[in-house]
């Protein structure tokens, strides 16, 4: 809190001499001083960006990389389609990315096997009735994302890295109500769109470049985790990278 006091002070002082560059924490603070936001709204609002824009691309990716090390025939498709789709360019081009299909169903079949939010709350905003629970609005409804996402029902082999299940006709046969990484509805993952072009982005320029295969000491399949906000690996997901350019 004390690093936020000493932000917002500084940052205050700029907004009134107009300085200021930062419109996201230009904004926050505005509002708060509109008495939209108190100071522990500010800090809740920061600690959530961070955490929700950061920590949560980069568990996604750590556990994408570990699987296509442990999946050379997954890992050796997917760089095979990135260097088609590219040729000789170097640069990528959201337009490449668009027409990555293996590369957007590895993502999904990351974001399936290891969700970096393990589960959702959601408050009842009414009273209603489902398959004969009845719930009241107030009610806290705990939502086990990670549960769900690895039911045989659902997902077939779920311990198995398939990215084939997210393409074209094997995502026909999915319910989209068994995919819940990034939330549904209208209070889903405002930074949904902007994640996936993170993580695409960024696995298709290390795939293109490195091979990647298990390290010593590495965990074996399935992996143990613990979590409190994010899912994390007990033990850590060790890596080679070989420079294939």
């Amino acid at each position: 809190m004390n690093a936020v006091n000493d932000s917002e002070a500084s940052e205050l002082e700029e907004i009134t001499k107009g300085q200021t560059t930062n419109e996201l924490k230009n904004n926050l603070i505005t509002k708060q001083y509109d008495k939209y936001l108190s100071k522990v709204e500010l800090f809740a609002q920061g600690l959530i960006l961070l955490i929700a824009g950061y920590d949560t691309t980069g568990s996604v990716l750590q556990f994408a990389i570990y699987m296509l090390a442990m999946n050379p025939e997954v890992q050796a498709k997917l760089r095979e389609e990135i260097n088609y789709v590219l040729g000789e360019e170097e640069q990528i081009s959201y337009e490449h990315l668009k027409r990555m299909e293996y590369l957007q169903a590895v993502v999904q079949e990351t974001l399936r096997m290891y969700p970096p939010a393990p589960g959702s709350n959601r408050e009842c905003n009414s009273n209603l009735n489902i398959n004969g629970i009845n719930l009241r609005e107030g009610d806290l409804v705990f939502i086990p994302i990670y549960s769900i996402q690895h039911n045989e029902e659902f997902y077939p082999e779920p311990e198995k890295f398939k990215p084939e299940r997210f393409i074209r006709e094997g995502k026909t046969s999915l319910d989209p109500l068994t995919f819940l990484a990034f939330g549904l509805g209208q209070r889903n993952c405002i930074g949904m769109r902007f994640a996936e072009f993170q993580m695409h982005i960024v696995i298709a320029l290390i795939v293109r470049r490195f091979n990647f295969k298990p390290g010593p000491n590495s965990p074996s399949l399935p992996l143990e985790f613990e979590s409190i906000m994010l899912l994390r690996p007990k033990e850590k997901l060790v890596v080679l990278a070989e420079d294939i350019l």
